[in-house]
Protein backbone atom coordinates (compact mmCIF):
# COMPACT_ATOMS: atom_id res chain seq x y z
CA UNK A 1 0.00 0.00 0.00
CA UNK A 2 1.47 3.44 -0.76
CA UNK A 3 2.14 5.78 1.66
CA UNK A 4 0.54 8.44 -0.34
CA UNK A 5 -2.84 9.07 0.22
CA UNK A 6 -4.90 10.30 -3.14
CA UNK A 7 -7.53 12.87 -1.70
CA UNK A 8 -10.40 14.98 -3.15
CA UNK A 9 -9.74 17.86 -0.67
CA UNK A 10 -12.61 20.75 -0.29
CA UNK A 11 -11.13 24.70 1.35
CA UNK A 12 -12.82 27.21 2.44
CA UNK A 13 -14.75 28.55 -1.09
CA UNK A 14 -18.14 27.08 -0.34
CA UNK A 15 -21.39 29.23 -1.16
CA UNK A 16 -24.71 28.32 1.10
CA UNK A 17 -27.87 29.76 -0.54
CA UNK A 18 -31.82 29.04 -0.89
CA UNK A 19 -32.23 27.30 -4.16
CA UNK A 20 -34.97 25.82 -6.23
CA UNK A 21 -34.87 22.04 -5.94
CA UNK A 22 -36.32 18.61 -8.19
CA UNK A 23 -37.22 15.50 -6.63
CA UNK A 24 -35.29 12.19 -7.64
CA UNK A 25 -36.72 8.48 -6.90
CA UNK A 26 -33.58 6.73 -5.26
CA UNK A 27 -33.57 3.30 -3.41
CA UNK A 28 -32.08 2.89 -0.06
CA UNK A 29 -31.26 -0.17 1.79
CA UNK A 30 -34.41 -1.68 -0.32
CA UNK A 31 -36.51 1.63 0.12
CA UNK A 32 -38.05 3.79 -2.24
CA UNK A 33 -37.24 7.42 -1.37
CA UNK A 34 -37.73 10.57 -2.60
CA UNK A 35 -34.50 13.07 -2.99
CA UNK A 36 -34.97 16.87 -3.27
CA UNK A 37 -32.01 17.68 -4.35
CA UNK A 38 -30.56 21.50 -5.80
CA UNK A 39 -31.75 22.23 -9.37
CA UNK A 40 -27.92 22.47 -10.57
CA UNK A 41 -27.24 19.64 -13.05
CA UNK A 42 -27.95 20.16 -16.83
CA UNK A 43 -29.54 16.15 -17.74
CA UNK A 44 -30.23 15.59 -14.04
CA UNK A 45 -31.43 11.89 -15.19
CA UNK A 46 -27.99 11.56 -15.92
CA UNK A 47 -27.02 11.46 -11.82
CA UNK A 48 -26.17 7.68 -11.24
CA UNK A 49 -26.28 7.37 -7.23
CA UNK A 50 -23.28 4.93 -6.47
CA UNK A 51 -22.99 4.69 -3.05
CA UNK A 52 -25.83 5.69 0.24
CA UNK A 53 -25.15 5.50 3.87
CA UNK A 54 -28.01 6.52 6.51
CA UNK A 55 -27.75 7.17 10.27
CA UNK A 56 -30.65 8.39 12.40
CA UNK A 57 -32.20 11.85 9.93
CA UNK A 58 -29.21 12.46 8.06
CA UNK A 59 -28.43 10.30 4.16
CA UNK A 60 -25.23 10.66 2.96
CA UNK A 61 -24.98 9.92 -1.11
CA UNK A 62 -22.69 9.69 -3.63
CA UNK A 63 -23.39 10.04 -6.94
CA UNK A 64 -22.06 10.00 -10.39
CA UNK A 65 -22.90 12.90 -13.30
CA UNK A 66 -22.29 12.77 -16.96
CA UNK A 67 -23.66 15.17 -19.63
CA UNK A 68 -23.52 14.14 -22.71
CA UNK A 69 -22.61 17.56 -25.17
CA UNK A 70 -20.07 16.53 -27.41
CA UNK A 71 -18.83 19.84 -27.49
CA UNK A 72 -17.75 20.31 -24.36
CA UNK A 73 -18.20 16.53 -22.50
CA UNK A 74 -18.11 16.42 -18.66
CA UNK A 75 -17.92 13.57 -15.84
CA UNK A 76 -17.60 14.41 -11.86
CA UNK A 77 -18.86 13.27 -9.00
CA UNK A 78 -20.86 14.51 -6.40
CA UNK A 79 -21.63 13.93 -2.77
CA UNK A 80 -24.45 15.13 -0.82
CA UNK A 81 -25.60 15.22 2.62
CA UNK A 82 -29.36 15.19 3.01
CA UNK A 83 -32.00 15.59 6.43
CA UNK A 84 -34.95 13.04 6.68
CA UNK A 85 -38.01 15.13 6.05
CA UNK A 86 -40.12 12.27 6.74
CA UNK A 87 -40.33 8.59 6.04
CA UNK A 88 -40.19 8.47 2.63
CA UNK A 89 -38.27 11.96 1.65
CA UNK A 90 -35.25 13.39 2.15
CA UNK A 91 -33.98 17.25 1.67
CA UNK A 92 -30.57 17.96 0.46
CA UNK A 93 -28.72 20.59 2.45
CA UNK A 94 -24.58 19.89 1.48
CA UNK A 95 -23.61 19.37 -2.30
CA UNK A 96 -20.16 18.91 -3.54
CA UNK A 97 -18.76 18.30 -6.60
CA UNK A 98 -15.62 15.88 -6.66
CA UNK A 99 -13.41 15.26 -9.38
CA UNK A 100 -14.13 12.20 -11.35
CA UNK A 101 -10.80 10.74 -9.88
CA UNK A 102 -12.51 10.43 -6.44
CA UNK A 103 -15.05 8.07 -7.64
CA UNK A 104 -11.85 5.96 -9.16
CA UNK A 105 -10.22 6.02 -5.70
CA UNK A 106 -13.56 5.20 -3.95
CA UNK A 107 -13.87 2.17 -6.01
CA UNK A 108 -16.93 3.84 -7.60
CA UNK A 109 -16.26 4.59 -10.61
CA UNK A 110 -17.29 2.09 -13.91
CA UNK A 111 -14.47 -0.01 -15.25
CA UNK A 112 -12.38 1.39 -18.45
CA UNK A 113 -14.74 1.44 -21.67
CA UNK A 114 -18.07 1.28 -19.80
CA UNK A 115 -20.12 4.44 -19.90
Amino acid sequence: MPDDLWVDLLNRKHECYPTSSIPIEINHEGKRLTLHMPDVLVQPERLEIKATVGSGELLVLIGRHTMTDRDDPYERGVLMVARKRDEATYDVHVWHEMYPYALKYLGLAPEDGES
